[in-house]
């Protein structure tokens, strides 16, 4: 069994892969920003960087 820290890491992190897929659909590739993930969610911008590895946003 995870964690309950890791099992709400992973649902932070599916929240964040599912509105950047939202933006993409309604905008385009273009249209995905982070500032605005950040901000439907209430978190900084920076803090988004921490759910995934290094070369992978």
């Amino acid at each position: 069994m995870r964690s309950r820290r890791k099992r709400l890491r992973a649902g932070t992190t599916r929240e964040i892969k599912a509105i950047a897929l939202r933006q993409m659909t309604e905008g385009g590739p273009g249209a995905i920003s982070l500032r605005g993930i950040a901000r439907e969610m209430g978190m900084t911008a920076r803090a988004i960087y921490s759910y995934f590895p290094p070369g992978t946003t």
